[in-house]
Order: structure tokens, then sequence, then C-alpha cells
């Protein structure tokens, strides 16, 4: 929807929500009991008691239990999602490890991926975690927590470059910084990944 759009509807009438629940945390102050948090659009207008905070006529929406603030996720995988999550508790070593992972990611297309990444954004809402710093590797990942509204950036990851393979690997780095979509930044990999040439440039 063009922003123009909901900015024509904001200046003709304004419709508010409110979420309430038995307990708000506002991260600022003490647990709010009977607590809402009244929003306009996309905006956080009020946070308080029920009754002090919800205006006549309001859509409620009642939650039980506590309501608090989207968690953050400072280092995801989007990409490596539920295909590979028994891979966490896995107990492998290092290199059983990594040569496992290698293995699940042969024959992996831009679809599948982009399967993994959405399985990765549903797992992460409905245990309450809303932005992330997720490290893209093959890019669907972009794709996916931008369709999902997650708040954060994805760092593209440089990979797997020595100095006369860093050329190529640039050009697809680069190409992933202009997706677009959702704010990006880049990730070098590791000193063991990449060659001093490419973390210099």
């Amino acid at each position: 929807m063009p922003p123009h759009w909901h900015d024509d509807r904001r200046a003709c009438h304004s419709v508010l929500t409110v979420h309430a629940a038995d307990v708000v945390l506002t991260m600022s102050g003490p647990p709010v009991p009977d607590g809402a948090v009244v929003v306009d659009g996309d905006r956080v207008v009020a946070v308080g008691p029920a009754r002090a905070v919800v205006p006549d006529g309001a859509r409620v929406r009642r939650h039980r239990g506590v309501l608090l603030p989207g968690l953050v996720n400072a280092h995801t995988h989007l990409e490596y999602g539920p295909r590979f999550a028994d891979l966490a508790t896995s107990g492998l070593a290092f290199p059983a490890w990594i040569a496992e992972l290698t293995r699940r990611r042969r024959g992996m297309s831009a679809a599948d991926w982009l399967v993994e990444a959405r399985g990765s954004v549903h797992a992460l809402l409905r245990t309450g975690t809303t932005c992330v710093a997720d490290v893209v590797t093959t890019g669907p990942g972009i794709r996916a927590a931008a369709l999902a509204g997650l708040a954060g950036t994805s760092y593209v990851e440089a990979v797997g470059a020595d100095d006369a393979t860093w050329p190529l690997e640039r050009a697809r780095v680069e190409a992933l910084l202009d997706a677009g979509g959702r704010p990006v930044g880049l990730s070098p990999h590791a000193l063991y990944t990449l060659s001093s040439e490419a973390f210099r440039d």
C-alpha cells in the first residue's frame, strides 16, 4: 500500500486498537495490573491501567497473561530453519557438525531457503520475538523478514572466498545488499573463511 494512502486515511479518521492484558510490562516502569496499550494506526499512543487509558468506543483485544514489547534476537540465521533445527541440540563436535550442515545445504533451491527462513520467522513470532539481527547467507532470509515485517537488520554474509574468488563473492554480496525491502548490512564470516584482501576490501 503506498504510504500516502495510509496518511490520507489517518487524516480522515483515527482507528484506535487497544490491547489489554492481566499485566502489561512497559520495560520502563513497574508492571501494570489490568493494563492496556492503545495503538493509533502503527503508533503506540498510551500505556497504563485500562480504566485510565481506554477511550470510549475503542476496539479492545483482550490477551490472557502478560503483554510486553517484542523480544530482540541479536544473532539469527533465519535461512537455517526447521530442517536444520536439530543441529542445535545434536551434540556433534564442530567438524562433524559443519560437515552435516554442509551436506544438508546441498541441492537447496532459493525456494527451499525461503521456506526455511519463513519457518524460522514463524517460530520467532510464536515466541514473542519481533526484532532480529539476521545473518543472511543465500538471500531469501531478507525477503522472509521483510514479508513478516520484522524489525531489525539483515546482514549479508561474505564467506568462503580467497583472493582469487573474492571478486565473484563480492558481486554476489553486493547484489544482495541492493535487494531492498529491509535495512541491510554486511557480515564478514570469519578470518578463516575470507582472505585478508576480502577483509581489507
